[in-house]
């Protein structure tokens, strides 16, 4: 047995609290919490006892004052809480449902069919919690009168709650009720802030929702709010006479349009349930009526609004009713999609729930005689029988709806918005599970054209969102590519090498076009199924590139590739293998001509030279050149190290024996190989024995057996494959295909197989009737409408349409003839003013370009022009040689270079002199536009914009990233994306454009974002400063604001400030100025010519981005620490709603009235136009 504590429990220690002295030691069993929320539930609670009154039928106006002295005032016109004395308790029935918890007319059935009430505890514990408690009633002629203090009656002497109090007798008559007023109660309290937390208050606007949502419920009752608040005291009016639907039409998102009608579905049923009797003995099966209104309907946009109610309760949480509607539509909807010819595809999964709720504004009201909550609050309604009676009604209605031959074109539509919906969720989820943040290592599921960061930290990183996406393309990724290190790589191949983080070297050339070894930056697939156009050169190569890529020409400058003519002249790129034999000092090392100085340079001193330059290398280290793998030809700048001569001897005397013994070896292990390989292609090339493996291919082939047994095989080796094999089996595949298409006797008999099929009359007819019924459809003729805009958008479909022009101009000559004289004509007419802007064109070159520049440019010109007039005749004897050129100068450019001046830049010597003139270019062929597209590749070249390809001409690579790799993102757009304003989540998903910023943000879109998914730590919108760049950030944001809002209110949207002019002062030391309006311009100016700087003429303007330098672009857009940027920002969420769907949304009439009224408002100072 054990000791008994010192400390005894017993019966003394138990508490028993009296009358409602529980609802103050624990305020928020009774009222939920004790925050802001508790204090606007005593509002409720008081607010609802007068809604039952005006469900009951007994009044018509309930009216909430809210006084400046913190107190609330709730007046109703019912029939006025009872006055006589109730019998068991003594006391009246006022004073009765005030003090004691759990009294009131809703428990015995004979007050309230149906009331909001449930436990009687709402108006007591209100009282409770009360400094000071008034209530008057106007009922059987008279007017009652009573006060309480923290739930005692007793008097007050004076207003207010400070008044001195003095308990005493209960409900006293104050006077009589005037002639032709109305009975009903006035309740005044003032509540105790010491049950409350610190700071609680009443939320005016809660209040205010709470009235307009009861008027909504209860029609036949008017709420009226007077704020006496404020310096401006106001009142409002809620009264709705259509009740549910036009509580619908409110909670309606703003510019959400109505796919559907408002269903309205009204009836009752029948439930049991286990109840207490008068006597408080629990009975089986008691048997309840429930009355059903359910009001909804389904819009355009992708947001949920489901608001439940239990007799007028707000049921924040739903419940039994919520859970009988929900599950009624996903059963009835599912199954009319599935049954519905032409909605769901094959193998497509059924709709969800959520498929089914998407774009629904719906509101469910049931009325129950003794309702269940899971709490006082009333936030949740557990009555089970509930459920089973709104399921029916809703079923039975919905299907009534699906088969009304009047309402059959609505529900189809609504049942295709909901299999969008279910393919939008698919999509989603698919994005999201790819989504994950990636390296540079794992970004092979993100778009093509995302330049992305290495940082795998998200708070770190940016997506900067570039408009422009027309210099994305450029060449196939079979093309190759010119490397220092004497191999040759695709471009395909040279994006898989940079992926592994490996970096190549290529050839580059300076502006005067001297040719420099340089690393080939980001490698990378820049655009998918682009158009294409082949160049033919000279040397027998063709390049197959995009329409808009530059090629650099022999003088220096670029030209688009669809622009090249035949003749042109392109910087070449010539190398060879020196030679002793040939006067060389170096036997085998590869050489480069250098166009700037008609010289050979041995490519491995260039890449020396990169060492030197980047500081891998020092000249103290000795004047070898050293190529450390012994690769004479691999002069990648890595391989290349300086040694002093003696080191460089000792080294090779230790390398021969070595390499003796490898050599021998290497000899004795192929050899086997190579004879067994000679004797198969010899076999292979009897043209005998490939007949006889032929014709007993093809025998086989025609057994079914056969075929079966290399079709098994050839499954199971598929299926084998892993998905890096498939990938590369199906790259094999559509290169044979690509050399079997390219084949023009294969189009060619498809092309005659295709006429046939087209020329035969009865199917002509076929696709008359069909194309006739197809643009019948409203639907389709829009979609085709909004389709040729973005197909014109496009700057390859513009060059497209661009090359059909010239070639219709090409075959009508006399329409540039004419175009010609009106030129002249134009030029010669002062009053146009054309001449003179000629004439200032050429006066800014003579003022901005110096003397001497302008000298070097036109002497080199002259040269190159005489270099290339020689070039063809090369094969004459060096007697011949000056007569022919002479003759041709003379016949086709009078002004050109002598032959005696042209051979004094080489100091006579005829052979430099030829090979000068040998290697002075390529020149294009033919360009010819293609039929196929393919994806295509680029990468950057920093510093120089231009790299040699293997073909042996230079081109221009993207301009260089002004971004900071480590966590800076690219993902360029293609100019104006779609209004997503005037669409839905569908039609942005399958823009490519949005959906592509979709994807590469990962957070998903709609009701799915999470913004905790996102793959950055912020969003810059980089459009440039003029009138379009606007309406893209406009686009852009109306993007995030409507499908990813999360990403603005947490404040990681922002846009980029571009600058619109670059001023820059003449003299030793100059500087930079930006500047981003025409009156900024203007003003600074002014204020450098005061101060007496010379501004350099005239100011360069940015049109767009692209005009920028890169380290223009870094300066003032991308570096963190100098840029500008706007974040954007969302404080008014229903203000920016109504402005984006003015502005942006298909009423034309509302927001050409807002732009007349809003004229006045125009800073016109701020317009740079």
């Amino acid at each position: 047995m054990t000791a008994e504590p010192e400390t005894l429990y017993g019966a003394d220690d138990l508490t028993h609290l009296e009358g409602l002295d529980a609802v103050r030691k624990r305020p928020g069993m009774y009222i939920g919490s004790t925050d802001s929320r508790g204090v606007g539930h005593l509002v409720n609670e008081i607010l609802d006892n007068s809604t039952d009154e005006g469900v009951a039928g007994h009044a018509t106006k309930v009216e909430v004052t809210l006084h400046a002295d913190g107190s609330v005032q709730v007046d109703d016109d019912g029939r006025g809480i009872p006055t006589d004395v109730h019998a068991r308790s003594g006391i009246s029935g006022v004073e009765l449902v005030l003090t004691r918890l759990h009294a009131g007319g809703k428990f015995g059935g004979s007050g309230y069919k149906t009331s909001g009430g449930l436990h009687g505890v709402g108006a007591s514990a209100v009282n409770a919690l009360s400094r000071r408690f008034d209530v008057t009633v106007r009922r059987a002629g008279k007017v009652h009168a009573m006060s309480f203090r923290h739930g005692v009656p007793g008097i007050f002497d004076g207003d207010g709650p400070e008044a001195p109090f003095t308990p005493g007798p209960g409900l006293q008559v104050v006077g009589a009720m005037k002639r032709g007023h109305r009975t009903g109660t006035s309740i005044r309290y003032w509540h105790d802030p010491r049950y409350f937390e610190t700071g609680a208050a009443l939320d005016h606007d809660a209040v205010r929702a709470k009235l307009r949502n009861t008027a909504f419920l209860v029609p036949g009752v008017s709420y009226t709010l007077q704020d006496r608040t404020g310096e401006q005291p106001s009142e409002e009016r809620f009264h709705y006479p259509n009740g549910l639907t036009d509580m619908v039409d409110f909670l309606a998102p703003a510019g959400d349009r109505p796919v559907s009608g408002t269903l309205l579905v009204t009836g009752e049923g029948t439930y049991r349930e286990n109840a207490a009797d008068a006597n408080g003995v629990m009975q089986s099966n008691v048997q309840r009526r429930a009355e059903i209104e359910v009001a909804f309907r389904w819009g355009t946009g992708y947001e949920r609004t489901v608001e439940c109610f239990t007799n007028t309760i707000r049921n924040a949480h739903g419940g039994t009713h919520r859970k009988g509607f929900e599950r009624a539509l996903a059963r009835t909807l599912a199954e009319a999609v599935r049954n519905t010819r032409g909605l769901l595809k094959a193998k497509e999964d059924a709709p969800t729930l959520d498929d089914v709720l998407e774009g629904m504004t719906a509101v469910v009201h049931v009325r129950v005689p003794e309702p269940q909550f899971t709490s006082q609050t009333k936030d949740e309604l557990s009555t089970a029988g509930v459920t089973k009676v709104v399921q029916g009604l809703i079923e039975q209605h919905v299907k009534s709806w699906l088969d009304d031959r009047k309402t059959k074109t609505e529900a189809r539509t609504v049942l295709q918005k909901i299999v969008d919906a279910a393919r939008v969720r698919l999509t989603q989820k698919q994005q999201k599970d790819a989504a994950r943040r990636k390296t540079a290592l794992e970004g092979a599921s993100m778009p093509p054209k995302l330049v992305d960061c290495r940082a795998t930290g998200v708070d770190r990183s940016e997506l900067f969102i570039v408009e422009g996406d027309s210099a994305l393309g450029c060449f196939t990724g079979d093309t190759m590519v010119a490397l220092a290190s004497g191999v040759s790589r695709s471009f395909a191949d040279l994006a898989d090498d940079w992926q592994r983080g490996v970096t190549h070297f290529g050839y580059t050339t300076n502006k005067a076009g001297r040719v420099v070894v340089a690393p080939l930056v980001e490698p990378r697939l820049t655009k998918r199924d682009a158009p294409l156009v082949r160049v033919t050169l000279d040397n027998g190569e063709s390049v197959r590139c995009t329409p808009d890529h530059l090629f650099r020409l022999r003088d220096g400058s670029y030209r688009r590739a669809d622009a090249l003519e035949p003749g042109d002249s392109l910087m070449p790129l010539y190398r060879s293998l020196s030679s002793k034999a040939a006067g060389q000092k170096l036997q085998g090392y590869e050489r480069v001509w250098m166009n700037d100085k008609n010289e050979w340079v041995y490519t491995h001193y260039l890449a020396d030279a990169w060492n030197l330059r980047h500081g891998r290398d020092s000249a103290v280290n000795g004047n070898v050149r050293h190529h450390i793998d012994i690769d004479k030809r691999n002069n990648d700048p890595r391989n290349i190290q300086r040694m002093t001569w003696a080191d460089h001897s000792a080294l090779h005397a230790a390398m021969m024996g070595e390499h003796v013994q490898a050599g021998w070896r290497e000899w004795f292990e192929n050899g086997g190989r190579e004879f067994k390989s000679a004797m198969l292609t010899a076999q292979w090339q009897d043209p005998a024995f490939r007949e006889a493996c032929l014709a007993r291919l093809f025998a086989l082939n025609e057994s079914p057996a056969f075929r079966a047994k290399i079709e098994k095989a050839f499954q199971e080796w598929y299926n084998a494959l892993g998905d890096d094999q498939r990938r590369a089996y199906a790259e094999r595949m559509r290169e044979r295909q690509a050399r079997y298409w390219s084949d023009p006797a294969h189009r060619a008999a498809a092309a005659e197989r295709v006429r046939r099929y087209f020329t035969d009359p009865a199917r002509r007819e076929q696709w008359r009737e069909r194309s006739v019924r197809q643009w019948q459809d409203s639907e389709l003729r829009t979609w085709r409408s909004r389709m040729t805009i973005e197909q014109f958008a496009d700057p390859a479909e513009r060059d497209r349409q661009r090359n059909a022009v010239l070639a219709w101009h090409e075959d009508n000559p006399e329409f540039g003839e004419r175009h010609s004289r009106l030129m002249k004509q134009r030029l010669a007419d002062p009053t146009t003013g054309h001449l003179a802007k000629v004439q200032a064109g050429r006066a800014r070159y003579v003022a901005n370009v110096p003397r001497a520049e302008r000298v070097s440019r036109q002497q080199d010109g002259r040269r190159l022009a005489a270099l290339r007039r020689l070039a063809p005749m090369l094969a004459l004897e060096d007697g011949e040689l000056a007569s022919a050129y002479e003759s041709e100068r003379l016949s086709s450019a009078r002004t050109g270079l002598r032959f005696e001046r042209l051979l004094k830049h080489y100091d006579g010597d005829y052979a430099r002199l030829r090979e000068s003139a040998a290697l002075v270019n390529h020149q294009v062929v033919s360009v010819e536009p293609l039929d196929e597209t393919a994806d295509v590749y680029d990468l950057t070249v920093e510093g120089y914009h231009n790299f040699a390809l293997e073909a042996g001409v230079f081109v221009h690579n993207s301009a260089r990233v002004a971004r900071t790799s480590e966590y800076q993102a690219l993902l360029p757009i293609r100019g104006k994306i779609l209004n997503v304003q005037k669409a839905n989540l569908q039609q942005v998903l399958d823009n490519a454009e949005c959906a592509a910023i979709v994807q590469v943000l990962g957070a998903g879109s709609g009701r799915t974002f999470d913004l905790s998914a996102m793959r950055y730590g912020r969003v810059l919108i980089m459009a440039d400063a003029d009138v379009d760049g606007a309406h893209i950030r406009t686009l852009l944001i109306t993007l995030f604001a409507r499908y990813m809002r999360p990403l603005i209110e947490a404040g990681r949207l922002y846009a980029a400030m571009p600058p619109l002019h670059k001023i820059t002062t003449k003299g030793r030391n100059p500087e930079t100025i930006f500047t981003y309006t025409q009156v900024e311009m203007e003003a600074t100016v002014h204020k450098l010519e005061k101060v007496g700087k010379q501004i350099v003429t005239p100011i360069p303007r940015f049109k767009g981005l692209g005009e920028m330098d890169a380290d223009e672009l870094w300066e003032t857009t991308m570096n963190p620490a100098t840029r500008s940027v706007r974040r954007i920002t969302l404080d008014d969420v229903d203000a920016a709603e109504r402005i984006l769907d003015l502005l942006m949304g298909e009423k034309v009439e509302p927001r050409r009235n807002w732009l007349i009224d809003s004229a006045d408002l125009v800073d016109r100072d701020a317009i740079d136009a």
